[in-house]
């Protein structure tokens, strides 16, 4: 048997157990009214599992079995209060969605994809509960514009679901009525590309890979969200930007794309010429179209670059005008800036030190909300506990030796 026929049976049966575990699960949550259960019993099931299928699980290893176990315990974390997510509202903005009523299409196949890829409901609801409240706080896009830009700063830890966050927002930010999306997708094209394809799945349900300005190959759309469609089969917006290139003005200027009829979504690499290239196409479009609808922009890594550095009253850093004068063209814009550590951001000075009047830089005057933490995630709090005594060894989790493999990582 190959290598490669051999991991496509190992991963056959990896499924299989994982399928069976989870559908045990499910009978044993019934059971107990809906609850989740704990890790003990997790552990308990898939050792059932294992020994009622032992005669055909002899190609999975100790690690297949550990990866099995990691899936299933992380589809059944639950939230504690004192991790929940932390809402801070700045209260200009009328709160409006508990009156609305919305079909939250993108949303729903967002959410079952997620299910399915075995994220925990708790943990999937408890994000929603911080989508919800940047919508709410960034006001109802349906009224009337023009509005100043809506501003707002969503913190969590290190690798523990930003831009799971992020692309739900954009899910509902489409379901209330955003036509345009940019996403900030970091300062480097890998950066950005990582940044498209997680959004090729959880947005827009197709491989970008594929695409050509002004042509979709239809056989793409079949990833992702795609696998889950809503209801009512809501029109996924057309990506302007793909997995292998940033915006491009000259080749969408050839393209005849209307952007002022489907929704739009742009992935762009933090860097101050692609803004400037954005801005010129956007602002020379026809008769202001597309302007005068929502948008949304999304900065990821929102401490880096964005900030304005200069000392100088009214001199301001490249990027951060840029990431400013991009918003001021549109007449409904929303910003939401994403990062690990806010410290930057926090400390946007708010108020002109010489008149007092507000600032119009990138303060999170609307909304400042805190990401859920799972029980489960791995962070510095886990190494190292607040309520370790000093000189007390730090909590390690599991250390493994990793043999050198030559070549792995050449050196220059």
């Amino acid at each position: 048997m190959t290598e490669t026929n051999d991991s496509k049976l190992r991963k056959k049966w990896a499924d299989r157990v994982l399928y069976r575990c989870r559908l045990e699960i499910e009978i044993f949550q019934d059971d107990i009214d809906g609850q989740t259960i704990s890790r003990d019993e997790v552990r308990r099931i898939l050792k059932t599992v294992k020994k009622e299928m032992a005669d055909k699980l002899s190609v999975l290893t100790d690690s297949d079995f550990d990866e099995i176990l990691f899936q299933l315990e992380s589809n059944t974390v639950r939230i504690d209060d004192q991790n929940r997510a932390v809402l801070v509202s700045g209260e200009k903005v009328k709160e409006w969605l508990n009156e609305a009523s919305i079909e939250w299409d993108f949303w729903k196949s967002y959410q079952n994809m997620l299910s399915h890829d075995g994220k925990s409901f708790d943990v999937i609801k408890e994000h929603e509960r911080v989508i919800d409240a940047a919508l709410d706080m960034s006001g109802d896009p349906s009224l009337p514009g023009p509005w100043k830009p809506r501003k707002g700063l969503i913190m969590g830890n290190v690798q523990a679901g930003k831009t799971m966050n992020f692309i739900g927002l954009l899910n509902k930010a489409l379901d209330v009525g955003y036509h345009t999306i940019i996403v900030l997708g970091g300062h480097m094209n890998e950066l950005r590309k990582q940044a498209q394809i997680r959004i090729d799945e959880g947005l827009l349900g197709r491989d970008t890979s594929s695409f050509t300005f002004g042509s979709i190959d239809t056989g793409s759309r079949d990833i992702g969200v795609a696998k889950f469609p809503s209801i009512n089969g809501a029109t996924r917006p057309n990506p302007l930007t793909s997995r292998d290139s940033d915006f491009n003005k000259s080749s969408l200027d050839n393209s005849h794309i209307n952007f002022s009829a489907t929704p739009v979504v742009f992935v762009i690499k933090k860097n101050v010429s692609v803004l400037k290239s954005l801005i010129s196409w956007v602002a020379s479009y026809k008769n202001s179209e597309g302007r005068d609808k929502p948008m949304i922009l999304i900065d990821d890594e929102a401490d880096y670059a964005s900030i304005n550095t200069k000392a100088q009253k009214n001199d301001y850093a490249a990027t951060n005008a840029a990431i400013k004068e991009l918003l001021g063209l549109f007449d409904k814009p929303t910003y939401v800036g994403y990062t690990a550590t806010p410290f930057a951001n926090v400390f946007i000075p708010y108020e002109d030190t010489v008149s007092g009047e507000l600032d119009d830089d990138l303060f999170p005057s609307d909304f400042m909300l805190k990401m859920p933490i799972p029980p489960n995630y791995q962070g510095q709090d886990a190494f190292f506990p607040a309520n370790k005594l000093i000189g007390e060894a730090p909590h390690v989790v599991k250390i493994e030796n990793v043999d050198e493999k030559t070549g792995w990582l050449p050196l220059k």
